[in-house]
């Protein structure tokens, strides 16, 4: 960034390799001035539509106001700055060696109102998070508050929930 105290940049790549980068493939910017002589981190992740190999990237900097995302190409709202051009590898995205397993959830899933009932999960993945969750519905599911651990002690409310885990 340059000397003049207000600088914004902002960042684009051509992720469908048109040549033309779109508000759509713009991955970030800066919302507060970085200031004289200051730098900005873009932090992004590719979307699954890239389209592997090289093409463009394009960072525009130096401007006195806020980069937006229409301003990948064309004129720039700013009167300062400038646009510069480089080329990145898109590399295909690694196979997924260990998918998680959802498991099974045991124990009397059907009780009287007032009664209490634990529900165990077992066969998931050791290297998941548990949430337990419950829904009135069985649409809208809501987090049961501090239940993360493989079994569930509750008893039956009115309406009957529908509980699951995640």
């Amino acid at each position: 960034m340059a000397s003049d105290p207000n600088q914004y940049a902002g960042a684009w790549i051509d992720f469908n390799r048109n040549s033309i980068f779109e508000s759509t493939e713009f991955v970030g910017g800066n919302s507060i001035d970085a200031g004289s002589n200051g730098t900005i981190t873009i932090t992004f992740a590719p979307p699954v539509t890239a389209i592997e190999g090289v093409t463009a990237l394009r960072i525009r900097g130096g401007h006195n106001i806020e980069v937006t995302s229409s301003e990948g190409c064309g004129l720039a709202f700013s009167n300062f700055g400038e646009t510069e051009d480089y080329l990145v590898n898109i590399l295909p995205q690694p196979p997924c060696i260990d998918p998680p397993v959802a498991g099974t959830i045991n124990g009397i899933l059907s009780v009287c109102n007032g009664e209490i009932t634990t529900l165990t999960l077992s066969g998931n993945s050791s290297n998941t998070t548990i949430q337990w969750q419950e829904s009135s519905d069985g649409i809208n599911y809501f987090d049961i508050p501090g239940e993360i651990s493989a079994s569930l002690t509750t008893e039956s409310l009115l309406p009957i929930p529908i509980t699951r885990q995640l």
